[in-house]
């Protein structure tokens, strides 16, 4: 059977282009690389619409210029090849090919035979290009279609280098491109084969590579899942996610910390777990967070189940949990940390004696009371107190004795004066209170001062029954009368001048002193 060389033009043409076009689709977003292999075979099919028009236009155009577009296609198949190999090509040798064709087919355009042996050498020698970097990296290119695309080059290097030992030896005579003999026909059908033999080849390349790429991340995501699970399941504190407002998971430390099972946690409003008194708080970071605000940490108390109240540090971030918004939160138990420092701060600013206030938080609370002042424009007082007949308590029963009548008269002072006013101890038999919020009027505010003080005065006045060691062992009870002298200071918004203001009230009180004792200055 003879087949008709123009037709079978007109199949290749349909062929390429169909396929150069489908290539371009794959390639399109997923596998860029492939774009260079798309116009590879656009201008396989751009070859042989040359070659079927010969003698309807010049030999130039559709000798030379076709198989320059024929080896063209073979040197972007190398690119696209090393490409895919994320290799540097070696351009000087994919495309001198090219050269050598232009110029040889310019000056052999009337010379078929010729045509066809230059054909046979350096169409094979590209093709010899294209099998290397497949062979180089065999071993690194997984999958079967590096040996589909090497089999398609190889019909093509044995067609190409048969018909080229034909026509020279004379077994063939050829004399035109299209004219039509089996010899010919079979040469076009079986190289054009390998072409898109060797095009389903690189397809296929691309198509392992993309699926291994997936099957590796996928792996990985399986891997990360599972450590970041174990991190979740192995930490040292308590994790938990919350979304619309509900414990959607926690890991076993939060479990062990709350001492509560899954099924009572899961699904359950946060709040539950929650202080009463710092849910308000509590979900109103919450919405912070869920709004991407920044929050610091913050300490908060949760009810548990087997330890009751118990102090816990919040930190977390927003994320999505099953496609929802949610909050990754961190607790960390702080209790014995939370009881230290508030043991530290008692020590910083109270007296251990009495548990009252010592100088320097009255110095804070009286700055404070001054800022106050300015912007409500009420008034406050000091009164500023000293014992007297205290020494003789101490040098006749000693200093224990004298620690006794302190933690009584702390107690009578916190009975006589407001809850919001401060008591604090100065030093030694020193006392002062601070008295806020009285009138704004001066007369009025000086006599509520001196009306709390005379309560004090009245207070303090009272017999004191302290428990006394006897030297022969065993104890007595002693009665002691302890008054006490009072200087009253009336302030309004001196910011700054705390100590002025302490040391105002100190000359009033031993005003009082030297006015007989147990009395008001």
């Amino acid at each position: 059977m003879i087949l008709n060389t123009p037709t079978l033009f007109a199949v290749i043409v349909v062929l390429s282009l169909a396929l150069s076009a489908s290539v371009g689709v794959i390639a399109y977003r997923r596998h860029p690389d492939l774009f260079v292999w798309s116009a590879a075979l656009a201008l396989h099919a751009m070859t042989y619409v040359l070659f079927g028009l010969r003698g309807q236009i010049s030999d130039l155009v559709s000798i030379v210029f076709g198989n320059v577009m024929l080896s063209t296609m073979f040197a972007l198949f190398g690119e696209g090849i090393y490409r895919f190999q994320q290799r540097q090509p070696p351009r000087a040798w994919l495309w001198s090919p090219v050269l050598v064709i232009a110029v040889s087919f310019y000056f052999l355009r009337d010379d078929l035979v010729a045509r066809s042996v230059v054909a046979g050498l350096i169409y094979p020698f590209q093709c010899f290009l294209l099998l290397l970097p497949i062979a180089q990296k065999r071993r690194q290119t997984a999958g079967r279609g590096q040996y589909i695309l090497a089999l398609g080059v190889l019909c093509v290097v044995v067609v190409l280098f048969a018909r080229a030992l034909a026509v020279t030896v004379g077994g063939v005579h050829l004399v035109s491109l299209t004219e039509s003999n089996p010899t010919q026909g079979l040469s076009y059908l079986v190289s054009t084969l390998g072409i898109l033999w060797f095009a389903f080849g690189l397809i296929t390349m691309n198509q392992e590579r993309a699926e291994q790429a997936s099957q590796r991340a996928s792996a990985e995501l399986r891997r990360s899942d599972e450590h970041y699970r174990l991190l979740v399941e192995t930490a040292n504190e308590g994790i938990c996610v919350i979304e619309s407002a509900k414990m959607r998971f926690v890991n076993p430390k939060l479990l062990e910390l709350l001492g509560y099972p899954e099924q009572e946690i899961l699904d359950h409003p946060v709040v539950e777990f929650i202080h009463p008194d710092d849910r308000q708080m509590t979900m109103e970071n919450h919405r912070r967070r869920m709004l991407g605000q920044a929050d610091p940490r913050y300490a908060v108390r949760l009810l548990t189940r087997h330890r009751g109240t118990r102090w816990f540090e919040i930190s977390g971030t927003r994320f999505e949990w099953k496609g929802q918004p949610a909050t990754l939160n961190f607790m960390s138990d702080i209790t014995e940390r939370k009881l230290l420092d508030d043991q530290v701060q008692q020590l910083a600013f109270h007296d251990p004696l009495t548990q009252l206030p010592n100088r320097r938080l009255l110095l804070d609370q009286l700055r404070q009371s001054l800022a106050g002042n300015r912007r409500s424009g009420k008034r406050g007082a000091l009164l500023f107190m000293d014992l007297d007949n205290f020494k003789p308590l101490n040098d006749t029963h000693g200093h224990s004795v004298g620690d006794t009548l302190l933690v009584q008269l702390a107690g009578r002072l916190r009975a006589v004066v407001r809850e919001t006013d401060l008591i604090a101890r100065f030093g030694g038999d020193e006392f002062v209170v601070l008295l806020g919020n009285l009138d704004d009027d001066e007369s009025m505010a000086q006599e509520q001062a001196m009306d709390v003080a005379e309560k004090i005065r009245a207070a303090v006045d009272r017999p004191y029954q302290l428990t006394a060691l006897r030297a022969t062992g065993g104890t007595t009870v002693v009665e002691h009368r302890c008054s006490v002298s009072t200087g009253v200071v009336q302030f309004l918004d001196e910011v700054g001048a705390e100590e002025e203001l302490l040391k105002r009230a100190d000359a009033a009180m031993y005003r009082a002193k030297q006015a007989g004792r147990n009395t008001i200055r």
